[in-house]
C-alpha cells in the first residue's frame, strides 16, 4: 500500500500526493545509515508524488544544504546535525524543515509534512 498526503489547497493540485519508496528510504538512510547529511524532498506535481530532490553527503555543511535550497520555491528537507554537548559528548540531531516562500504559499508545504515525517519511525 503506497502512504498518501492530503493537501489543503485547492485548484489544478491533485487531491492526493503519493510518497514513494524512494523518498521513505532516503530518510531511513540518513537516520539509521548516516550516508546523507541532509535530504531535500519536493512536490512533483505531474507525477503527484513527493519525490527527493538532493542528498548531501556526510562531509557536507549546513552552507552546502541552504545553498542547496531554492530562492523561489517551496521544499521539505531533513537535516542530521551533529554536535558537541555541553558535557562534552558527540550528539546527532535530525531536525525537519519546511521551506518556502510567499509567491508559492507555505500552504503548499505543509501540506505533505504530516507523511513525510510519519514515514520515518
Amino acid at each position: 500500500m503506497v502512504a498518501a498526503a492530503a493537501l489543503p489547497w485547492g485548484g489544478g493540485s491533485p487531491a492526493w500526493i503519493d510518497v514513494p519508496e524512494r523518498s521513505k528510504s532516503a530518510f531511513m538512510e540518513l537516520k539509521r545509515r548516516k550516508v546523507h547529511r541532509y535530504v531535500i524532498f519536493k512536490i512533483d506535481d505531474r507525477r503527484e508524488e513527493i519525490v527527493v530532490e538532493k542528498t548531501g553527503s556526510p562531509g557536507e555543511s549546513y552552507d552546502d544544504f541552504t545553498a542547496s535550497l531554492p530562492a523561489d520555491d517551496c521544499r521539505y528537507a531533513v537535516y542530521d546535525l551533529d554536535f558537541v554537548s555541553d558535557d562534552n559528548c558527540r550528539k546527532s540531531k535530525i531536525f525537519f524543515i519546511s521551506w518556502g516562500n510567499r509567491r508559492r504559499g507555505r500552504r503548499g508545504v505543509t501540506g505533505g509534512k504530516g507523511r513525510v515525517q510519519h514515514h520515518g519511525p
